[in-house]
């Protein structure tokens, strides 16, 4: 009886896994310590990682569902390095309606202030400058995709989030 017992319970474990992984969808997560290393993993050519990062980007975080256009990132920064990516973004005091609510990824990288419905005055007060910028302004690879930049110049740390342009935004 307790090897009958033993084999019902194995059975169980096993069936429990399978529904676990497979209820999440394809979650992809990747670390880098630098830029370089990002590089030359193709994830800029791929498109999980912004070209515009700084070149001393480091400690690079992310995150993305493969069957979702929404990608999430962090990465530490040399205040110095910003000038390229200052170049090609905007800074906002008001969110368009597609970024004002992000959805948590569940990774402890990713700041609880930057998750559920955005608070512009919360996020200022904590040191947070926001940029937003599309890749419509990207050229011939644009995708309809538009990126929130979240900067803690203090601290040298930047957030990202990516996702898709409603059809009606695109210009």
């Amino acid at each position: 009886m307790i090897a009958f017992s033993r084999g019902i319970h194995s059975v169980a474990v096993a069936v429990l896994l399978l529904s676990v992984s497979s209820c999440g969808g394809d979650w992809q997560e990747s670390y880098y310590p630098t830029r370089v290393a990002a590089e030359k993993d193709g994830e800029f050519e791929r498109g999980w990682l912004p070209e515009y990062l700084p070149a001393s980007s480091r400690d690079i975080h992310e995150l993305h569902r493969i069957e979702h256009p929404k990608t999430w990132g962090s990465f530490a920064y040399n205040s110095e390095d910003l000038d390229g990516m200052l170049a090609v973004v905007t800074k906002v005091d008001v969110l368009p309606p597609v970024l004002a609510t992000i959805s948590r990824p569940g990774s402890t990288w990713w700041p609880d202030l930057i998750s559920g419905s955005l608070d512009m005055e919360a996020l200022n007060r904590a040191g947070f400058e926001l940029y937003v910028t599309h890749d419509n302004d990207m050229g011939a690879n644009a995708r309809g995709l538009i990126y929130l930049f979240i900067l803690d110049r203090v601290q040298g740390r930047g957030y990202f989030f990516e996702t898709v342009m409603p059809p009606h935004s695109r210009g």
